[in-house]
């Protein structure tokens, strides 16, 4: 081999592993980004979940009202507004639900402004204010009963594919959203 053969070879085979060291750097480099990105939205899923899962634990809570047994935290309504800021944080964060975790906890918060909020006349002094609210929560026990359990069950379904972040965009781009009906307050004068 004469000189310039050599120094032909160095050169092709330096500029062939500078070239694939290049590749395998950027390739290496792409998929660490994406695993980062992968992991921040991950991250965002689970706090969404957590704060949903702060929901279901009030509604689990439930206290003595005379002989009957009422969700704590539509009882009173202190308790309440503790539970419609809790709501309304999830709700905050309903893009990182599933689609069905997303209408849920919209379709919730709906229902304590329909049922709750708007059948409760404020003027009044706080003792019947919360007397009115532990009578809502007595007629709506059960409906309350159903979505604390509808969202365990989405949260427990949900949890099992929560690191398919792929999947979990497909689906929320065809989501919907929810049709429940806000109504008018009962004791409002805008709508009188």
């Amino acid at each position: 081999m004469t000189t310039f053969e050599l120094i032909t070879l160095v050169l092709s085979s330096s500029l062939l592993s500078t070239g694939l060291g290049i590749w395998a750097n950027h390739s290496l480099h792409s998929r660490n980004y994406k695993k980062e990105y992968y992991k921040k939205i991950l991250d965002k899923r689970i706090t969404a979940y957590e704060k949903l899962r702060e929901v279901t634990k009030l509604l689990s809570t439930h206290c003595q009202q005379g002989n009957n047994v009422v969700h704590a935290y539509v009882s009173t309504q202190n308790l309440f507004n503790h539970l419609c800021e809790k709501v309304r944080n999830t709700v905050d964060d309903g893009l990182w639900l599933s689609v069905e975790g997303k209408n849920l906890i919209s379709e919730l918060n709906i229902f304590l402004i329909n049922e709750f909020s708007n059948h409760i006349n404020y003027s009044q002094d706080k003792d019947s204010i919360d007397k009115e609210f532990s009578n809502r929560a007595l007629m709506n026990r059960e409906v309350l009963i159903n979505y604390n359990e509808s969202i365990i069950r989405i949260i427990s379904k949900d949890i099992k594919n929560l690191h398919k972040v792929e999947d979990f965009f497909k689906k929320n781009m065809h989501a919907y959203v929810s049709n429940y009906e806000l109504k008018a307050p009962k004791y409002s004068q805008f709508f009188e």
